[in-house]
């Protein structure tokens, strides 16, 4: 008898190994494997001929969620998530693992178990002595004459302990993995975003220098311009070339100075700042353009907005420069849309124009410097709000949506937000 209860105790420690053996290759499977918990849940509960076994694991608001299950617990959800909490609250008062003989004759498991549950073992899943999850492993009740079911024993237990530590060391890793992961696609927005000013910077070179040789001339234009009109007589005909002649010279300056803009950024000079102020200041810009275009603004500010750490004037240029785009692609009587919301670590300032419709790889290249075939302000000027906004740690993205030709939203992280 002391021979077979040898051999059977073997036996049992040699199946603890080689499931624990069998559970490590599978974690050190390359990524896309079984998931940890279910493997470790299903590998303990093998070795020690559960019933059933449960593992819950921690989520991201502090709760306790059932990831892994294996048999059938015939128990209902919210049983289970009760019985979760009961487990959590015990293990982190004690992190010992809990050898229940009968589960269901436990007063704190009173009508939170199956009728069939007979023993149980409870082992905790900790790192940096933190618990972060739970193993709950079921033997149900045999019928017959013995109707109690077979207890854990402190073998069970010692195995679940080893298996614990192991899914532990798993959840590093994949933890690690993502971290990895998320790094790598940080280094490819970062890559792309050295592309785009790689592109920006060869045409600003070119660019301020081309604009500083232009900008005498025309200047020149414009002073005699002014000098031969103030010089003719009212109805004289010529008046009106001049008038001409003088409002093409200031729209060449515009773009010139635009151009120099985008060639000459500066560092954003940092205060706190409510973004709807800012875009008030910027409507109050472009007032005379909605007027004379008989535009009609739909605005809508959302309250209570938090304070932004920006420079307000490069933001008030960056929401001119997407207005002015507004303006001159909606026509006479068209309707552009101005909003503001709180997003998820960042607040965001929207706006739309019911133009003529333009196509999505217009939109892809709405943000390049001179991309895009329409006049003056489109090309350079939103090529301006992305350096800005991009400086800010935020993002501006264009899209098409309904009847809303265009929408521009720009992205302005708040200060909590650590990936800004």
């Amino acid at each position: 008898l002391e021979g077979a209860a040898l051999l059977d105790l073997t036996r049992r420690r040699g199946g603890g190994l080689h499931a624990i053996y069998d559970l490590l290759a599978s974690l050190l499977k390359h990524a896309g494997g079984e998931p940890s918990l279910d493997a470790a849940v299903r590998a303990l509960a093998d070795v020690t001929e559960s019933s059933h076994g449960m593992a819950w694991a921690k989520t991201l608001d502090d709760g306790y969620g059932l990831n892994a299950v294996v048999g059938r617990p015939e128990a209902g959800e919210n049983e289970l998530r009760e019985l979760g909490e009961t487990l959590r609250h015990w293990l982190e008062a004690d992190p010992k693992p809990i050898l229940l003989e009968q589960v269901r004759s436990d007063p704190r498991f009173a009508g939170a178990v199956p009728e069939g549950w007979g023993s149980a073992l409870a082992v905790p899943l900790r790192h940096d002595d933190r618990l972060w999850g739970v193993f709950l492993l079921v033997r149900e009740t045999r019928a017959g004459a013995e109707p109690s079911a077979l207890p854990y024993d402190l073998e069970d237990a010692a195995l679940g302990i080893l298996v614990a530590a192991v899914a532990s060391l798993a959840r590093t890793r994949e933890a690690g993995i993502e971290t990895v992961h998320r790094a790598e696609r940080r280094l490819r927005d970062a890559e792309s975003q050295l592309r785009h000013v790689e592109k920006v910077a060869v045409v600003g070179e070119r660019g301020i220098q081309i604009a500083q040789e232009i900008r005498n001339p025309v200047a020149a234009i414009s002073g005699f311009a002014k000098r031969v009109l103030n010089a003719l007589p009212e109805g004289n005909e010529n008046r009106e070339y001049l008038e001409i002649i003088l409002r093409e010279a200031d729209r060449l300056e515009r773009v010139l100075a635009e151009q120099i803009s985008l060639a000459q950024l500066t560092r954003p000079r940092l205060k706190l700042q409510s973004l709807n102020t800012v875009v008030q200041e910027a409507l109050e810009l472009s007032s005379e353009d909605l007027v004379r275009r008989r535009v009609r603004l739909l605005k809508r500010l959302g309250p209570d907005l938090p304070s932004l750490l920006i420079d307000p004037d490069k933001i008030r240029q960056v929401l001119s420069n997407v207005l002015r785009y507004a303006l001159q692609s909606v026509p006479s009587g068209g309707r552009v849309r101005v909003e503001t919301r709180s997003g998820v670590g960042v607040v965001q300032a929207e706006i739309a124009h019911d133009g003529p419709k333009v196509a999505g790889e217009s939109l892809d290249r709405l943000f390049v410097p001179f991309s895009t075939s329409r006049r003056y302000g489109a090309g350079v000027g939103l090529a301006v709000a992305y350096q800005m906004v991009r400086e800010h740690g935020g993002e501006i993205r264009a899209r098409s949506e309904g009847d809303w030709s265009s929408i521009v939203t720009v992205y302005l992280p708040v200060r909590e937000n650590q990936d800004r």
